[in-house]
Order: C-alpha cells, then structure tokens, then sequence
C-alpha cells in the first residue's frame, strides 16, 4: 500500500523575494534553474502551491512581477499549462510557442531553454515525467512504444476537451485538495494513474489514434517476450535470429510481428532503446556523450548524434547544455 509520504507539497507565500531565493525554490521543486527579472526589479513577488505525486508535479502560482526562468538542465518532462492572466512565451523547444488565458499549452521540458512569464501571470498546471507517460501509454494501449511521444503544442477553449482539462487542473491545483490529499494515501495512489490517463485520452499526441481502435491490437507472446529480452540486455544487442530462439518462434514470425505489433524492425526497435537509455544517462550524469554512446553500444559518436537528433529532435550536445 503506498503511505501518504507520497504525497508533497511546497508554498511560496507571496512575500517579495530576490531572483536567487526563489530560484532556490524552484530547484528544489523541479531542476536547477535561474530566474531573471523583466523589468529589473530587484525583488519579486510570486505565490505558488505545488503538489507532487510520483511522476507528476502540479501547481498553482501567481507572478506579479514579470520574470523569465532559465533551466540549467533539461527536465525530461511535459507540462501542461493553463494560464487565467497574461502570458508566457517559452523558447529553445522544437517551436517557439506561447499562451495566455482561454488556452492550454503542452511545454517539452526536454528541449527548453527559457520560460519568459507576462507581470500579472496566474496560471494552473501539471508535468508529468517523460518515462512514467511513456509506460502508462504502453500499459494502456497493450504494446511496446516504438517512438517519442509528442503533444499538440496548445489546445483553445474551442476545443471540447478544453473545458474538462481546465476543471480538472483547478481541481488538483486547489491549496484544499492538496492538502486532502497528503491525508489520504489511497486516493493519493490512484491519482497518477487517474491524471495521466486524462492528459493521454484527451490531449492530441502521437498515439491519439490507438484509443480510436477497437479492440486493441494485442501483441502475442513472443513479441512480448522478445521486446523483454532487448530491454533487460540493450546494450550489447543480440543478433535477431538469437532473439527468435529465445522467443521460440522463427526468425520470419519474430519479423512480421514487429513489423505489426511494434511498428519497427527488430533492429530499429533494439536501437531506440539504446537511444532512449543513453538520453537518461545524459540527463541524470556527467559522463561525456562519448562515453554515453560507447555504453550503449554505439561505437561512432557521430553516428550516435544523428540517431538520437532523428529520435528526439535535438542532438546530444543539446540535451547536456550548460
């Protein structure tokens, strides 16, 4: 049973502050990060009620002066952002993009270099952490994910789902909700599962369609087996025909049932989870991307680079940028 200890939360009272206190804050909360003021004031005035549950962090936050927040390392996470006041423009993801009230936007931590935030700024949201959406996803649609999960970068009010998405973050942003919830360690366990199923249903990604199927296409046992055996053993892969052994089917049927359950070759399958090994390492050491990509079984960093800019749409050294 998980214990209410799963549930935390963090307030910032409002009172003014300078830049350097309340980045300290924020380190704390999500990744190290600077903040800068707009218009040169030299103390700041935020309130914020953060709660975190495992894989997911939600807030709700009033920036009454202007201020830009610059991470100083990638968060490998997707916030989801429902501004009531002003604006905020974010920059350095795959495109520029911005909100204000009446939208919610999808914000790729991975890729992001700054969060420039209007005076006035109120706002809800919720980030969930790459790997915990990408193993729900599986879980929900019954088979291995074969690419990066990528979100519409807004949704407006216009949009059905955006009345839904506003009521539930005003829900789980609420000061008294989350209180509640470090009370209650059994609803405090099923809320992740409840949240991120919410955002994957309702929001626009890559995968928007296998909720569309009916049934599921369920992968049979041996593709199953042989997605286990290459992510227990990803970084000396084992030749398919190996694989196939392994999963006691011919090497032909192990092929077709990638090809149709996984989306990828065997081959193609076994590198993006090379890839996506080595881009958690990037992101949690201080190891050099060369030595990343030898781990991982790629022995050309130049080609290493390619691979991992066609995967997740930025090359390594962009991932470990000071």
């Amino acid at each position: 049973m998980r214990q209410a200890s799963d549930f935390s939360q963090m307030i910032v009272d409002g009172t003014r502050q300078d830049a350097d206190q309340i980045a300290e804050s924020l380190s704390r909360w999500y990744v190290p990060v600077d903040v800068v003021p707009l218009a040169g004031v030299p103390r700041l005035r935020l309130r914020a009620a953060c709660g975190a549950l495992p894989g997911i962090r939600f807030s709700r936050s009033e920036i009454v002066d202007g201020l830009r927040i610059l991470p100083r390392v990638a968060f490998d996470a997707v916030g989801f952002v429902l501004p009531t006041s002003g604006r905020l423009e974010v920059s350095g993801t795959r495109e520029p993009a911005s909100a204000g009230p009446n939208e919610v936007l999808a914000v790729d931590g991975t890729g992001c270099q700054a969060l420039c935030y209007s005076p006035d700024f109120r706002t809800r949201s919720i980030a969930i952490d790459r790997g915990v959406l990408a193993r729900r996803l599986a879980a929900l649609i019954d088979r291995p994910i074969s690419r990066e999960i990528e979100f519409a970068p807004r949704i407006g009010a216009q949009a059905i789902r955006y009345g839904a998405l506003s009521t539930l973050l005003a829900c789980v942003t609420d000061e008294t909700f989350g209180k509640s919830l470090g009370h209650s360690p059994f609803t405090a366990a099923r809320m992740p599962a409840v949240l991120i199923d919410f955002i994957l249903e309702t929001w626009p990604h890559t995968y928007s369609r296998e909720f569309e199927r009916e049934p599921p296409l369920i992968a049979p046992r041996y593709v199953k087996a042989a997605v286990d055996f290459i992510e227990a053993h990803p970084q000396a892969p084992a030749p398919a025909t190996d694989i196939a052994g392994f999963a006691g089917v011919s090497l032909r049927a192990l092929q077709y049932g990638f090809r149709r359950f996984v989306g990828l070759s065997i081959t193609e399958y076994q590198r993006r989870v090379r890839l996506q090994r080595s881009r958690a390492k990037l992101l949690t050491s201080a190891d050099s991307i060369e030595a990343v990509a030898r781990r991982w079984g790629f022995s050309n960093a130049g080609r290493f680079s390619h691979h991992f800019k066609a995967a997740f749409g930025l090359f390594p050294s962009e991932l470990t940028r000071d």
